[in-house]
Parts: structure tokens; sequence; C-alpha cells
């Protein structure tokens, strides 16, 4: 009697599941391939219009300061190509559209652009 034929399929050796025209076992590939590969998550970036965040090195938003009516982030104008002060206003949903907040923030506004301090931006 002669030898047994080849199976022209033959099986991975470690999880039994049928290996490619390489050789290859498709299952355990990826399986290593996912377990070696590690895919840290990027932080999300702010953006609000052409204003965007800058970001700390370890993904937190650089905030420069807040207030009673928001926070203030150094953010890159991607327009003028500069480092600016962006104050972002801190409002419930529900008072978005409201005339009283609007007011709120166009005094704050008005009232930053008529100081002139070395500490103070310009509006």
């Amino acid at each position: 009697m002669g030898k047994p034929l080849a199976s022209s399929v033959g099986v991975c050796s470690i999880c039994g599941k049928p290996l490619n025209a390489k050789g290859d076992c498709l299952a355990c590939l990826l399986r290593t391939g996912l377990e070696e590969t590690v895919v840290e998550p990027k932080p999300a970036v702010l953006v609000f219009g052409d204003f965007e965040v800058e970001q700390h090195a370890d993904g937190s938003c650089w905030e420069l300061g807040h207030g009673a009516i928001g926070v203030t982030y150094l953010a890159a104008d991607k327009v003028l190509r500069r480092r600016v002060a962006l104050k972002v206003i801190e409002v419930p949903p529900a008072a978005r559209c409201s005339p009283a907040v609007r007011d709120r923030f166009l005094r704050a506004a008005r009232g930053t652009t008529s100081r002139s301090r070395p500490n103070v931006a310009a509006v």
C-alpha cells in the first residue's frame, strides 16, 4: 500500500481552523495582529468655528482660566494663523436663545474692550 494522500487544505496546529493557500491561519494572524497593535484613542479636539482649542501633552484642553459665565482656553485661530484666548460661554441649553444671556455676554465683551492693560488681550 502507498502513502495516504495529503490533504489539499491543512489545519492550524494552534486553533484547528483551515489554512489559506500560503499555509497561514487567517484567524490566528488576525488575533495576534490585534493583540500586538494597541491603538490609543486620540483625545477629542474642541473646535468652535475657525478656532481649535490647544491641548497639553496629555490631551487635556489648555484652560487659561474660568469665570462666572465661561471658560477661557488657549486656541489657534485657523484663519489668521495665530494663537488666541478663546472664551467659551457656558449656557444651559434652555437659555441659549435668551436675550438676557446675550446681553450679559455683550456686557462682558464690551467691558474687556474698554480695558487696556498689559495682561488683558485685545478683543
